[in-house]
């Protein structure tokens, strides 16, 4: 199962992603998380050989979460199209919030910056237009809110309840492993 796990610039996908990864690490999860971003610094923005990775870590992996901005062409028109990906499946992910928010949050991260591919598009112009046109694009995605009305933890459990919900079904022990406490899981995580 591929998770496209989505969301404008500076909504936190990244530094979920990070979170998962260290809990993946901890419970040796088999989960293999790639990004749009690592892949272009990899490859020095090589969008050819970035994408080539992105594609051949989701064909050579069963369970499997790709983040990216979600605005790609190269996501419907190329990855989902493997018969291998179509054939497991795929679950979108979509973080949202306050525009306002997520730039604040680009104009202050640290991480190095990735070459800028979208034409006629600033990153921070790329924020609204995400905003505006993911949920269109990805109409039975998971919504997940990510901005200042949430704290990081918060929205971590979310990630982590609906990465359960998806996977439960591949993974039996992940309910328990990442949400052990049954005071997290109340209630169902749902799709739009």
């Amino acid at each position: 199962m591929l998770v496209n796990f989505i969301g404008p610039p500076g909504s936190g996908k990244s530094t979920l992603l990070t979170m998962f990864k260290e809990e993946r690490d901890r419970y040796g999860l088999d989960i293999v998380c790639v990004s749009i971003d690592q892949s272009r610094r990899l490859f020095l923005g090589d969008e050819e050989k970035a994408w080539d990775n992105i594609v051949y870590a989701c064909k050579r992996y069963n369970h499997c979460i790709f983040e990216s901005s979600g605005m790609s062409w190269r996501i419907q028109g190329q990855l989902l199209a493997y018969p291998v990906i179509r054939e497991r499946g795929c679950e979108t992910i979509i973080l949202y919030g306050r525009d306002k928010e997520f730039l604040r949050r680009i104009q202050t991260r640290e991480k190095p910056p990735v070459p800028f591919l979208y034409k006629n598009l600033t990153e921070e112009s790329l924020i609204e237009y995400a905003a505006t046109n993911l949920p269109n694009r990805y109409p039975t995605a998971f919504m997940i809110p990510s901005d200042d009305r949430a704290s990081l933890q918060e929205t971590y459990i979310s990630f982590k309840r609906v990465i359960t919900q998806i996977y439960q079904p591949f993974l039996p022990n992940l309910r328990e492993v990442l949400l052990g406490d049954s005071s997290i899981n109340n209630g169902p995580v749902s799709s739009v």
